[in-house]
């Protein structure tokens, strides 16, 4: 298996919410939140619903988006929580509009099948927006 790229998530919270303080937070600590997500077709939802499940919390809502930008301005407006890519929030975190967590996402692919060309030139590209500084 090859590593594409590491793609940093983080927990979002609006900078009023009253866990936007806290360094680490845990599923427990959004049990009383929103949770707002992207579909099941989203990678991270499965790892993030294991750890609610594992952390033996249950949010007190869970709202579904198809738009991470959508999902981004009900956090911004303090309706709950989220779990987004870090370049999807990097501009309203420097803002102190959000506050964020972050957690790693491996994008990976598995090397010993073959893949049709058009998975090939998504490879190349992510390699190149995803290089790692230095690399």
């Amino acid at each position: 298996m090859e590593v594409l790229c590491h793609m940093p998530l983080s927990v979002v919270v609006s900078a009023s919410s009253s866990i936007a303080g806290r360094k680490r937070v845990e599923p427990s600590d959004l049990a009383d939140m929103q949770l707002i997500v992207t579909p099941r077709v989203w990678n991270a939802r499965q790892a993030i619903e294991q750890a609610f499940r594992e952390d033996g919390a249950v949010p007190y809502s869970v709202a579904q988006c198809d738009n991470m930008e959508i999902v981004k301005s009900c956090v911004l407006d303090g309706q709950g929580a989220s779990v987004l890519p870090d370049f999807t929030v990097a501009e309203e975190v420097r803002r102190g509009r959000l506050v964020r967590l972050s957690v790693p996402l491996l994008l990976a692919h598995a090397s010993e099948r073959g893949i049709p060309v058009v998975g090939e030139a998504f490879i190349r590209i992510a390699r190149e927006l995803f290089r790692e500084p230095g690399a």
